[in-house]
């Protein structure tokens, strides 16, 4: 038995991984009950979950299952045929009509740091595919990073979707607000998008730092989308920069080591005047002292943007 309805079924419509479903009724004219064990439809998006019993001259149900997961490539409705099978009443054939539509934004994020710092959120997504897929990532703005691509287990019939976690690193090159957009696309499985809200703060000071007599280093890194002169200076004497490092060129998204030396004042002024000998004095055991022997603070700017001063504070200690 065989029978064409092409009218019975309306046409569905839905979004991206919106699921509408609609009851198709069949009537069992048999003196047995008769089960419906099959389906088929070239259409990814439709499914039928079987098997089905409809009882001996009662009308039954089969719940047709309409989620798509790319949106409709015509802006008229798809045609799909549908086929439902029972050994005993035979094959039926549906004439589908669906529209899948693009959702609107998904979701948004925001993330909050400031200028010189990074900070991590977590894009979530449930995944529909059918089979193991890769996710291409991509972004609007080198204020944000993602992983490239990731790669998805398949969602098991019948059961929930995969969730997946995508970590966004933000490392802002501008004190402001930032904005982007994040896709998750795969071909078999459609688009995920994320609006991205950056805020990013003036430096913040840190330390203090131990600089002691053998020295001390200071990591900074140039958050700037270009190779930048930064201008270095400290502003107590006992601090010293090593070498040629007041001016130091940085490549972009780079960390630079910046030395320091620590001199105590108090060796300059325990220092005899020319001509003259110190009385010796008795040697005393010094017990090290955790106190800093001088405070400072070495001060870090950037003609490209001007207003803006990286602080570190210096402890010294001997």
């Amino acid at each position: 038995m065989e029978s064409l309805e092409d009218s019975s079924i309306p046409p569905l419509q839905t979004t991206v991984r919106s699921r509408v479903t609609y009851r198709i009724p069949i009537k069992n004219p048999l003196e047995d009950i008769a089960t419906f064990t099959e389906f088929s439809c070239k259409n990814p998006g439709i499914r039928v979950p079987l098997p089905v019993q409809i009882r001996s001259q009662e009308l039954g149900h089969l719940e047709l299952q309409y989620l798509p997961l790319t949106v409709s490539e015509s802006k008229e409705p798809e045609e799909a045929l549908l086929q439902l099978t029972s050994p005993t009443l035979g094959t039926f054939s549906y004439k589908l009509f669906l529209t899948a539509m693009g959702s609107a934004i998904e979701s948004d994020m925001t993330l909050r740091t400031f200028l010189g710092s990074e900070t991590v959120g977590t894009f979530r997504f449930l995944s529909y595919a059918p089979r193991e897929t890769v996710y291409e990532c991509s972004l609007d703005s080198s204020d944000f990073t993602v992983e490239p691509r990731v790669t998805v287990a398949a969602m098991v019939p019948g059961q929930e979707p995969v969730p997946v976690s995508l970590e966004v690193r933000y490392e802002p090159s501008a004190v402001g607000d930032a904005r982007a957009l994040l896709k998750v696309t795969s071909q078999q499985a459609g688009e995920y998008t994320c609006v991205l809200k950056g805020i990013c703060d003036p430096p913040k000071p840190q330390g203090p730092i131990l600089i002691t007599t053998a020295g001390g280093v200071i990591r900074f890194r140039n958050v700037l989308d270009t190779p930048e002169t930064f201008v270095i200076a400290v502003d107590n004497p006992c601090f010293l920069l090593a070498g040629k490092d007041k001016l130091m060129k940085i490549a972009q998204k780079t960390v630079a080591e910046i030395k320091l030396a620590f001199k105590p004042e108090a060796d300059k002024k325990n220092k005899p005047p020319p001509g003259k000998t110190q009385e010796k004095q008795p040697e005393k055991v010094m017990t090290p002292s955790l106190e800093p022997t001088a405070m400072g603070k070495l001060l870090i700017t950037c003609p490209a943007i001007p207003g803006i001063t990286w602080v570190y504070y210096l402890n010294g200690r001997t």
